[in-house]
C-alpha cells in the first residue's frame, strides 16, 4: 500500500498514510513507498501469516516484532530475511 516514509527525530523509521503527517514530525527527507505498512512500521508476512513488523531505530539496529514481542533476525527464514533487506532497501532513508 502507498505510504510516506520518514525518521522521527530519533532517527526511527516510520509510514504513514499521510504526507501531512510526515512533514510534521520530520524535518528531513520524506519518500513516497508502496509496501505493506501498519501501526506506522513496515511488515513481511510469514508463510504461516503472521507479520513481522520491522522497527529501524537508524542507529544500525533494527528490531522484529511479531505480535508485540521481539523476534531474533536469526529465528526467521532465510527468505523472509532477504526480504527484510530488500524493504527496507527499497525505502531507502
Amino acid at each position: 500500500m502507498k505510504g510516506f516514509a520518514y525518521r522521527d527525530k530519533y532517527g526511527v523509521l516510520h509510514i504513514t498514510d499521510s504526507e501531512v503527517t510526515a512533514r510534521q514530525f520530520t524535518g528531513r527527507y520524506i519518500t513516497e513507498v508502496d509496501i505493506n505498512y501498519e501501526d506506522g512500521y513496515p511488515y513481511v508476512t510469514t508463510d504461516k501469516g503472521q507479520r513481522i513488523h520491522i522497527i529501524d531505530k537508524g542507529n544500525g539496529k533494527v528490531v522484529y516484532s511479531k505480535d508485540h514481542e521481539k523476534v531474533s533476525i536469526d529465528t526467521l527464514p532465510e527468505g523472509l530475511r532477504k526480504e527484510i533487506k530488500s524493504v527496507l532497501e527499497n525505502i531507502g532513508i
